[in-house]
């Protein structure tokens, strides 16, 4: 119990009241001084102190409620203090004063505050930051060189770019669709999109094949009904933090005596503050595999479970399909494929020889000579004992209800698409997938933690012009589509797809690229326009991705700074931040009124406004306020929250809640609404047996979608257990080996990766692992140039002491990070946070590349097969996509998002440049 806490129970004070007894005290202490006037403090002798000027209430201050609109899991709410148009301070604004007049109430379960972080701290550093975007900049040099760029004036920057669309557009003719990327080509005709969400990826293909794309968990309230909470990666104590309030409920589980256990390469704040192991099964709280081996421990676990008859036949049988051999289903479900538009209606689905759990299972014995040769084979390839994965198999399926907590961690590394698989084959065989206090093996972002509120529509239309779709490419293979024409799959493929999903006919590859008529089978990318920080998020590797952007003929950005994105740009964009203007902010469980608390500074503009400038240059009238027309943004936001509903899902469990109206909702910042846990939503209520949105309208252990898109795409082959799929893909739950550090033949562990770098006459071999996980200073690369975050928090490479002694690094010198793909100078830090054969480099460090020295990389540029020689500069700003290879480890599904793999490449860290 902590002081304050002492004494308030001692006098029986409230927060409240201990706080205004105080500031009354102050109060009276600043009026007559301390001791009085030295002799004994008589009142009537005591002299009157003049109040000092630094303690005088600054009545010109201002506060204003806001926000701040960065996907860290925060969108926390913050008061700004403003005077004279500058902003001078910001506090939690519902937690920098108590919310009820008890401790217990202030502290309520099912009504969290949403209190900020360091990252939301430091946003008024960061909107003052000496190296804000000020005016319009061109380049007049080469792309990257921050020296070339010059001043100019928004009308040549604008007449620019909408020179460039008329260009780009006027391909159409001859192309069939746009050769532009990303921007407003689309309000013109198919042009082609980047796609790709950098944690959530895995995820959504594991979820539209196995249990449908529109599904969730169960909501974050309901762990506090959970018996036991397996956590899987999820950093909650620093990503994720405010995000349906992880952190929160984590810690409201554990002072409940809910048993949490943490499995995660690194030993994070979550494993050592949030986690309290489960004595009853001998397992501690925080459990070490190696990255991206998360599955093999999964399906071990359910190897004990299925075993030791711990499965729940009945809800198998039920609501799932693929578990057991030869399942048959006549759909009941509404879905329709998502390529040929065919509903699967009355479709009769079996699962074919080798395709079943079951015969995974069996397999995984006979392959491994038995039960204690399966748990010995986890334990080989994870490095966890199989005493620790046998008592987890038990644990999680003898205790009812259990959770296991997903999401984020299971979803950024090598085979993570069959990493998600399993964590819902867990839920799904020990019958926790629909049940209270269960869940599906992961908590997401929608229907399972709604956001609270649905705005009404506007008066007048922003445009009268519609949009068209896009033909997606990866934005994991977003190099090879520039070099290429194509991503991650074959010119057949490419061209099947897009005449499949955009009626857009690329022809058949011809070996001859054709630039000027096309028709030869690949895509072209002749125009990109960049919003936020890509190059640092979501490209694959950032040197042969920066090499790649040589190709694009014109480029054009916005954003608030120079980032690693910019630098590219050859016309840049300066763009107001969140303080400038007012919007709507939303957040599952919490929805935000972001005031505007300051003018735009320099020449900055808003977004929507650049783009209706960009539109209206073109023909098309855009925008009902601004330089389009005559409302303001808050005018806007004033028709939409007239006509605001509740969440229908939130209703239920609040019947009397009412929205504020909009000046009431401007002044408190925040809708939020109680959702205690016996009422939390849980993600699978209401999909009745049968119902659910896949193709065979069950649970799927085994996809017949994903199974008959291999054999449409011509990719199947008969494999040895009788199944058909892609080697590297298959459409079941299972256990997939990464693409590093196993024998492609057995399967077996190696811990080492040879690469194509050639030193000294012998390819380079690395013997490190690589994991990437989120930084406490970063919302992703957002507040990376934030000097008085960074200097608290600076960015390195962290490595065990063990391999920092083999090479002769000491805690606090410069390395070298390097592997095939790219090579980082950073600074170190030598620490048993991470364990033996690890290195970790955080999220979102912006790259920055060396002026003075350069790396021998490896690439395949032209699509041979063939890696060449190729010189980059080594990156100084320390970006860990610098290290990753430009490569999709999942399955390929143009109609959604795509996978991205930031944990488990191989790399090695050396004192001196790895070329010497």
């Amino acid at each position: 119990m902590s002081v304050m806490e002492q004494l308030m129970e001692k006098t029986q004070l409230s927060r409240r009241n201990f706080l205004q007894m105080a500031g009354a005290l102050s109060a009276t202490a600043t009026l007559y001084g301390c001791s009085g006037s030295g002799n004994g403090g008589s009142g009537s002798q005591a002299a009157v102190i003049a109040t000092p000027d630094n303690l005088v209430f600054d009545t010109s201050m201002k506060a204003v409620i806001g926000s701040h609109p960065y996907n860290c899991g925060g969108r926390c709410l913050f008061k700004l203090q403003v005077k004279n148009g500058r902003l001078l301070k910001v506090t939690g604004a519902n937690s920098d004063i108590p919310r009820a007049t008890s401790a217990a109430a202030d502290e309520a379960i099912d009504l969290p505050q949403v209190r900020p972080c360091i990252r939301g701290y430091g946003q008024i550093k960061r909107t003052y930051q000496p190296d804000r975007l000020k005016y319009p900049m061109k380049q007049t040099k080469t792309r990257g060189d921050l020296s070339g760029f010059v001043r100019i004036s928004w009308t040549e920057a604008l007449d620019t770019i909408a020179a460039q669309y008329t260009t780009t557009i006027a391909r159409k003719a001859v192309l069939g669709y746009i050769p532009g990327m990303n921007g407003v080509f689309n309000y013109f005709g198919v042009s082609v999109s980047s796609s790709g969400g950098t944690s959530w990826d895995n995820l959504n293909q594991m979820r539209q094949g196995a249990i449908g794309q529109s599904t969730n968990g169960n909501s974050l309230p309901d762990l506090l009904n959970s018996k036991f909470i397996l956590n899987i990666g999820a950093s909650t104590a620093v990503s994720l933090t405010h995000n349906n309030h992880v952190n929160w409920y984590f810690t409201k589980a554990r002072e409940k005596g809910i048993p949490i256990v943490t499995m995660d390469p690194l030993c994070t704040d979550t494993a050592t503050t949030q986690s309290t192991g489960y004595a009853a099964y001998n397992i501690p709280a925080y459990i070490s595999p190696r990255t991206a081996t998360d599955a093999a421990i999964l399906a071990a676990m359910a190897n004990v479970i299925y075993r030791k008859n711990l499965h729940d036949v009945a809800f198998l049988q039920t609501y799932c399909f693929g578990f057991f051999p030869g399942d048959t289903v006549v759909s009941q479900s509404t879905y329709k494929d998502p390529i040929t538009g065919v509903a699967t209606l009355g479709q009769t689905f079996t699962t074919p020889t080798g395709m079943s759990f079951v015969e995974y299972l069996d397999s995984l014995q006979a392959q491994n000579g038995g039960y204690n040769g399966v748990l010995a084979w986890a334990s080989q390839i994870s490095g966890v004992s199989a005493t620790i994965i046998e008592n987890l198999g038990i644990a999680y399926g003898t205790t009812k209800p259990a959770t296991i907590y997903g999401g984020h961690g299971a979803c950024r590394t090598n085979g993570a698409y069959h990493q998600a698989w399993m964590l819902l084959a867990l839920a799904a065989m020990t019958g926790n997938a629909n049940k209270v206090g269960g869940g599906t093996g992961f908590i997401s972002t929608g229907s399972d933690s709604p956001v609270p509120v649905t705005l009404g529509a506007t008066k007048d239309p922003v445009t009268t012009a519609t949009t068209t779709g896009s033909i997606n490419t990866s934005a994991w293979g977003a190099s090879k589509t520039l070099l290429l024409g194509t991503d991650n799959r074959t010119y057949a493929q490419l061209r099947a797809d897009t005449l499949a999903l955009n009626k857009v006919d690329l022809g058949a590859f011809k070996a001859v690229r054709d630039d000027v008529n096309g028709n030869d089978g690949r895509l072209r990318v002749e125009m990109i326009a960049i919003t936020g920080n890509e190059v640092n998020q979501r490209k694959g590797c950032i040197s042969k991705w920066l090499l790649a952007l040589k190709k694009v003929r014109f480029i054009y950005g916005m954003d608030n700074f120079m980032t690693p994105s910019m630098a590219q740009c050859d016309i840049i964009l300066p763009q107001d931040t969140h303080h400038e203007r007012d919007e709507f902010q939303s957040k599952p469980m919490v929805y935000y009124f972001n005031n505007k608390s300051i003018e735009p500074m320099y020449e900055c503009k808003y977004a929507a406004d650049i783009n209706a400038e960009i539109l209206n240059r073109l023909g098309i009238k855009y925008g009902i306020y601004g330089a389009q027309g005559s409302k303001t943004p808050r005018q806007l936001m004033a028709e939409q929250w007239a006509g605001a509903t509740v969440n229908a899902t939130l209703l239920a469990i609040n019947p009397t809640a009412k929205l504020p109206d909009f000046e009431t909702f401007s002044a408190q910042g925040v809708v939020q609404f109680p959702i205690p846990a016996a009422s939390a939503p849980l993600g699978l209520t209401g999909i009745a047996a049968g119902k659910f949105p896949t193709d065979t309208g069950r649970i799927n252990f085994f996809s017949p979608f994903y199974f008959n898109r291999d054999k449409a795409l011509g990719a199947a082959y008969l494999k040895a257990d009788g199944g058909y799929y892609r080697s590297t893909f298959p459409p079941k739950a299972m256990f997939a080996p990464p693409a590093e550090g196993f024998d492609p033949v057995t399967g077996a562990w190696l811990g080492f990766a040879v690469g194509n770098k050639i030193k000294n006459g012998q390819k380079v071999t690395y013997t490190l692992r690589h994991n990437h996980g989120h930084h406490r200073r970063r919302a992703h690369s957002v507040y990376d140039n934030v000097a008085i975050i960074k200097e608290n928090f600076p960015g390195v490479v962290t490595m065990n002491t063990v391999d920092a002694a083999a090479r002769g690094i000491n805690d606090g010198d410069v390395v070298y990070v390097y592997n095939d793909w790219g090579c980082n100078k950073v600074k170190s830090i030598v620490s048993k946070r991470v364990p033996v054969g690890l290195v970790h480099i955080a999220d979102g460090e912006w790259y920055r590349a060396s002026l003075s020295e350069k790396y021998e990389a490896w690439y395949d540029m032209d699509g041979s097969g063939v890696f060449v020689r190729t010189m980059v500069p080594v990156d100084v700003g320390g970006a860990p996509n610098n290290l990753q290879p430009d490569r999709e480890v999942g399955c390929r599904e143009p109609y959604v998002t795509y996978d991205n793999a930031y944990h488990g490449t191989f790399l090695e860290v050396s004192k001196t440049h790895p070329d010497l």
